[in-house]
């Protein structure tokens, strides 16, 4: 976890995926996700926290992260939304809006 503290997340990510590969343990998976958060991959959290869910016996905050799970879901289909709005307005040859750029909405744990 000393490189999610630090936000080098790729490197995070890399090593939870192997380590799962070795050792399926279900908290791993909690921990690439929140990783694959850090770097912006909604999609590959939202996996990551689904196969947490299903697969660990005892989740003690289970409603939370289904809600977590439902804002990225969420989050990502206005992002959808909006780059399909985007392309019609681009379609149509209207000027772009300026988009402020993400932020990944993760604090590490302790």
């Amino acid at each position: 976890m000393k490189h999610y503290k630090r936000g080098e997340f790729e490197v995070s990510v890399a090593l939870l995926r192997k380590a799962y590969a070795l050792y399926p343990e279900p908290n791993l998976l909690y921990n690439l996700a929140r990783s694959l958060e850090g770097m912006g991959d909604k999609r590959g959290a939202i996996d990551a926290y689904n196969k947490y869910l299903s697969t660990a016996k005892r989740v003690e905050d289970r409603g939370a992260l289904q809600r977590r799970v439902a804002l990225l879901e969420r989050e990502l289909a206005d992002k959808q939304r909006r780059e399909l709005e985007l392309e019609d307005k681009r379609r149509r040859g209207e000027p772009a809006p300026l988009a402020p750029p993400e932020r990944a909405n993760v604090a590490p744990s302790a």
